[in-house]
């Protein structure tokens, strides 16, 4: 233990401090109550950006202040801190048992990767020297997947000039936003985001950052999709989706799909999976969908998860042959591709994405993904949605 981490570990001891920092510390101002919302909106929204997520490690957690939100966007917490009256105090906040250990920011207990998000909250700006903070962010990044959620405090500020002003140096210590972002990279780490509590008057920077030797990987990469296959902690894989509008003229050319009066495109493909399912549709299964909008309703940003499923070696009927022995013969799979091209129909379901690059051929069968265009009708037995349903089928087989 550093002679730094000695004299928080002191102060955080210290009879009556952790009650304190439970229920006096973020409750006894408007301005702390105030700060303390932005500060879990700030949080919530980096947490949807970067998920899904099975395990985040909350280092150090104090009084669990953000245990609510961070259980809200995971399936396992896990917190730790140096200070036991920490983690008792968190643990009688919390209506749920979660797991702790006592640790360290800079020797954390755990193996390598063995969480999807780290949360490193209100600790970096206590240290006055980079070597400090890089060892820091050394061991968040090792123990991380490839996710960690920290911050510092920035000196560009009117806080931090009144701070010296005032004489009130030695217990904070802010920096620029370059040298973090050096301090981030040689630990391996990327600035993906930063989000200021108030530019230019709160000292107070909340970063996303990325591990650079992170293992997801990412097979379609457009100006506005990106795909990856990520492997969460717990072994699953998931085939993450995310649609993003990165200029204004794009969401502009977007606006009649994506205002605030409609869901965007990764609330839709999640919904009509669900829909498609529960008619018996074979599909490949929904896990979970986030979205971020501007102020005037627009998608910024916005992805969707769902089961990965590992191809057979041919993807499309065409390639089927007695050289891939692992796939279905053609006259079963043509017979099951009719029987959930029939119940799409029959659930009153016009796909309009119903293309054979649309459907995921595996051992057990095809699964259908990629359903956001599709439309729903109340009467699937009126004569236009069987005209369109036939039409759509008609051209499903001649695009074979």
């Amino acid at each position: 233990m550093s002679f730094r981490e000695a004299e928080l570990l002191e102060q955080y001891e210290t009879p009556g401090a952790a009650e304190h920092y439970a229920t006096g510390r973020w409750q006894q101002s408007r301005r702390a109550r105030r700060s303390s919302a932005k500060e879990e909106r700030i949080v919530g929204e980096l947490l949807g950006m970067s998920g899904p997520h099975h395990t985040i490690l909350d280092l150090p957690c104090g009084a669990g202040r953000f245990s609510q939100v961070l259980q809200a966007h995971s399936e396992r917490l896990v917190r730790g801190d140096l200070a036991k009256s920490m983690l008792w105090q968190a643990a009688q906040a919390s209506p749920t048992e979660v797991p702790a250990v006592r640790a360290s920011a800079a020797a954390i207990p755990f193996t390598e990767a063995s969480a999807d998000m780290v949360f490193c909250f209100r600790l970096l700006h206590h240290f006055e020297h980079a070597p400090q903070r890089v060892e820091v962010l050394r061991e968040l990044a090792r123990v991380s997947r490839r996710w960690v959620i920290g911050t510092f405090f920035d000196r560009a500020c009117l806080q931090a000039w009144r701070n010296q002003v005032r004489g009130k140096i030695g217990t904070r210590f802010p920096q620029s936003s370059e040298s973090f972002g050096r301090e981030a990279a040689s630990a391996g780490l990327t600035v993906r985001r930063s989000r200021y509590l108030s530019k230019g008057i709160s000292e107070q920077v909340v970063v996303l950052l990325e591990k650079n030797n992170h293992r997801d990987e990412v097979l379609l990469d457009l100006p506005s999709v990106r795909l990856e296959r990520r492997t969460l902690v717990d072994g699953s894989c998931v085939a993450h989706k995310r649609y993003f509008f990165p200029h204004c003229g794009r969401r502009l050319e977007a606006a009649f799909r994506h205002t605030w009066k409609r869901p965007c495109r990764a609330q839709y493909e999640y919904e009509n999976l669900i829909r498609l399912r529960a008619a018996d549709v074979p599909t490949v299964t929904p896990h979970s969908w986030w979205c971020r909008r501007d102020g005037m309703g627009f998608v910024r940003d916005s992805w969707v998860a769902s089961e990965w499923i590992e191809a057979s070696s041919a993807s499309d009927l065409g390639s089927i042959s007695p050289a891939h022995p692992d796939l279905l013969d053609e006259e079963k799979l043509r017979t099951q591709l009719r029987d959930s091209i029939e119940k799409i129909h029959a659930a009153g379901c016009l796909y309009r994405g119903l293309h054979p690059r649309n459907v995921l051929i595996t051992p057990s069968g095809p699964r259908w993904l990629d359903p956001a265009k599709c439309r729903w009708h109340h009467n699937p037995d009126s004569p236009s949605f069987q005209r369109d349903a036939a039409a759509e089928a008609a051209r499903f087989w001649e695009e074979l």
